[in-house]
């Protein structure tokens, strides 16, 4: 029998843990706590001198953390006749390639205080005292720590699954639309995984992580394709007597009857399968479920220590998953904190990216293994830049919403409090110029332009055929940039709009304030009225396009501000013809889209809400009197104007009754409207700052006499925000509440 005296050396686990380990391969406590015993891999040792006796010190390397409890056993005690039992079966079970799943993950950084769970507490008051323990396995009291048997047979429960070459044509489907946007998995290993589970006649519980995420994929691949027709497995659907809306359906519900299973299995499919189906259901399920499913999906990016970076080779592919997934974890947990308008569930603390590197599934022009921010300083286009960028935009986004927070601005601002607002929006714009820096040029929507002013999100970049596929996922990476981007100044901005003044400005520094707040509307214009002019159509049948219909609606809401409050002008004009082509687009495009239909819906009345606001506004006497003194001391507008903007066209300014040269003008103004006026799609992502105030004063003016230019607004969002996320009425913690407190 092997003696429990101090060992020469310690195992991994043991050395790491400070755990008494004995001679014993596998040794007694990883016996106990059900996970391979590994020996540490030491580098060399360091001699130094005491008291004139050489002493020995080893220097090691942490050798790449195993799948174990996250507390172990120990015990000063002799191995018994059980231990030696386990020790044979422990031998038995890794040589028939491991029958057992272990709930496991790395070891975060013991911080006295901050991490330390109340078992972990007690393993380290008995080591500190020498005393013998019981076996601790668990992770909190009450749970036995056991093992979990994954031998038995495990089946669907709802669905019998078509083909297997249908169903690796929705897996292949999801990467060819998705992969893109959602970058949490690895192409080639992924279709290896597939192929293998969809090739079993039968299947254990040890497979049921990976029949569930196959499951996901394939249900989020299939909805992508549902009504593209040139997509070539619906011929073979058919052949099948498979009904594709069905089908999706049925996928969807079998991977929601076994997520918490996947989520007990502790592998990161469940935070795979988590962030899928929860992107699913927000764009096209129940939206109050997706915020239940991604919040689980944080909580189990946490249990499986995927905030914690392991020492791992930096191009090993289940590195680069990990990673992967806990960066995208960090996107959707900010993304539905922003539409859901509650806080956000990952620590900011430990929301920092982790590195990722070029892999043959991102590499277009440059080397494979570059890091990411290599592959953005060397100008090699990448589809993993785009990833890197994003993740930076939404770390700003996060940071707004912390500071916005933090900040507890009631409906009335006092001075003092619009000046801290003020400072934190130039902040955090600062921020924002920074990003703007790094964009590589491909991935700015100039470089797809082809000469011509683009103004309907309907009418495709380029000619069919003329695109190769990689530059065209760049294109699309391109497009989802720069709605983010014009998606965050508009939040950004959004307090100063929505937030009234209790007194007038007093001192320089409050004045200066009072005319930044005055200049945040014309900013959100410019943003919306550049999100209203993307090319909506190039992302026609992916599931981006759900994504920008959510901001299409922000920036439609924007631009029916400005005809109240600034009646029959120029930027009147050209807001209504960025709703105008918003609408359109809606109902070309969303019409398979959940979200793209109410978005029509919400913003045809709220279009024809705001035409007659902008004209009851311009009869107004004293609004016309306001409006007549402003022209007079204008530079680019005459007098007359007001007058021909309002008799030059005898079509009334209602939508249902335009006519359609009106509509494929877009309401556009005539030139001498627009002479100054610079087009706001020139400052795309160059930086510069609006040229003119639009109405500044005007907008002032109408203020002070309670001019409510957002009746109809707040019942607009309220409803949208309501019907999309299940939201309370009236819930002040919402920002599809907005507006609100401006009456």
């Amino acid at each position: 029998m092997s003696s429990l005296g101090r060992v020469v050396q310690a195992c991994a686990r043991c050395r790491r843990q400070k755990l008494k380990c004995d001679a014993t391969r596998p040794c007694t406590l990883c016996l106990r706590a059900n996970v391979e015993c590994q020996p540490r891999q030491v580098l060399g040792k360091r001699k130094s001198v005491t008291g004139g006796h050489a002493h020995t010190r080893d220097n090691t390397l942490p050798h790449p953390l195993p799948r174990e409890p996250s507390i172990a056993a120990f015990s000063t005690s002799e191995p018994s006749e059980r231990d030696h039992q386990q020790r044979h079966r422990f031998d038995r079970e890794r040589r028939t390639s491991e029958d057992v799943v272990h709930a496991t993950s790395p070891t975060e950084g013991h911080q006295y205080g901050a991490n330390s769970s109340v078992i972990n507490f007690a393993r380290h008051v008995a080591r500190d005292h020498d005393l013998e323990s019981p076996e601790m396995g668990s992770t909190i009291p009450g749970d036995a720590g056991e093992v979990r048997e994954t031998s038995s047979a495990w089946r669907l429960q709802k669905i019998r699954l078509p083909s297997k070459d249908i169903m690796i044509q929705l897996v292949q489907a999801y990467f060819d639309r998705v992969h893109w946007f959602i970058f949490i998995l690895h192409p080639s290993t992924f279709m290896a995984k597939a192929d293998t589970v969809l090739s079993k006649s039968r299947w254990t519980r040890r497979d049921l992580p990976d029949v569930v995420v196959v499951l996901a994929v394939a249900a989020m691949g299939l909805k992508c394709v549902l009504h593209d027709s040139s997509w070539a497995g619906h011929a073979q659907l058919r052949d099948e007597g498979i009904i594709p809306e069905t089908l999706l359906a049925d996928l969807i519900t079998e991977t929601r009857i076994n997520v918490l299973d996947v989520v007990d299995a502790g592998q990161i499919e469940s935070v795979q399968v988590c962030l899928i189906l929860g992107t699913y259901l927000i764009y096209s399920g129940s939206a109050h479920s997706a915020w239940s499913i991604l919040s689980l999906a944080i909580s189990s990016v946490y249990a499986l220590a995927l905030h914690c970076e392991v020492p791992s080779d930096d191009l090993d592919v289940a590195a680069q998953i990990r990673r992967r997934t806990w960066n995208h974890a960090v996107i959707a947990d900010t993304f539905s904190s922003m539409i859901y308008g509650r806080p956000t569930s990952l620590d900011s603390a430990f929301a920092r990216a982790q590195p990722l590197h070029e892999m043959d599934d991102t590499v277009i022009d440059g080397p494979l293994g570059l890091s990411g921010e290599a592959v953005l300083s060397s100008g090699h286009r990448s589809a993993l830049s785009f990833h890197i960028l994003r993740y930076k935009l939404y770390s700003i986004n996060k940071h707004a919403l912390s500071t916005f927070r933090l900040l507890r601005l009631g409906d009335v601002l006092s001075e003092d409090e619009l000046e801290s607002l003020v400072e934190s929006v130039k902040e955090i714009e600062h921020l924002l110029a920074e990003w703007r820096k790094k964009l590589p040029t491909y991935l700015t929507m100039e470089h797809y332009d082809d000469g011509l002013e683009h103004n309907d999100p309907l009418q495709p970049r380029g000619s069919p055929g003329t695109i190769d596929e990689a530059t065209r996922k760049l294109m699309l990476q391109a497009i989802v940039l720069q709605i983010t981007y014009d998606s965050t100044v508009i939040f950004v901005r959004r307090p100063l709009i929505e937030h009234k003044v209790a007194t007038k400005p007093s001192g320089s520094l409050t004045s200066a304030a009072y005319k930044y707040r005055q200049k945040s509307l014309s900013v959100a214009v410019d943003a919306a009225l550049r999100i209203s002019r993307l090319p909506l159509a190039e992302l026609d049948n992916s599931l981006a396009l759900s994504f920008l219909f959510m901001h299409f609606f922000t920036a439609g809401v924007i631009l029916c501000i400005i005809p109240p409050t600034e009646p029959f002008s120029a930027r009147s004009q050209e807001s209504k013809a960025g709703v105008m082509r918003i609408i359109r687009a809606s109902r070309v495009l969303g019409s398979n889209s959940k979200i793209g239909k109410h978005l029509d819906e919400l913003l045809t009345a709220l279009l024809s809400a705001t035409i007659q606001r902008e004209l009851n506004t311009a009869l107004d006497p004293q609004t016309v009197m306001l409006n007549a003194e402003h022209l007079a001391q204008s530079s680019t507008l005459q007098n007359s104007d007001l007058v021909l903007s309002q008799t030059e066209s005898s079509q009334p300014l209602i939508p249902g009754e335009l006519s359609q040269d009106r509509i494929d003008e877009g309401l556009a103004p005539s030139p001498r409207d627009m002479s100054g006026i610079q087009d706001s799609s020139e400052i795309s992502f160059s930086g510069q700052q609006p040229q003119q105030d639009y109405h500044s004063a005007m907008l002032s003016q109408l203020e002070d006499s309670n001019f409510q230019f957002d009746a109809h607004l707040d019942e607009t969002f309220g409803a949208f925000g309501q019907v999309m996320f299940n939201l309370l009425p009236d819930d002040p913690y919402t920002p599809w509440n907005w507006g609100g407190s401006l009456r």
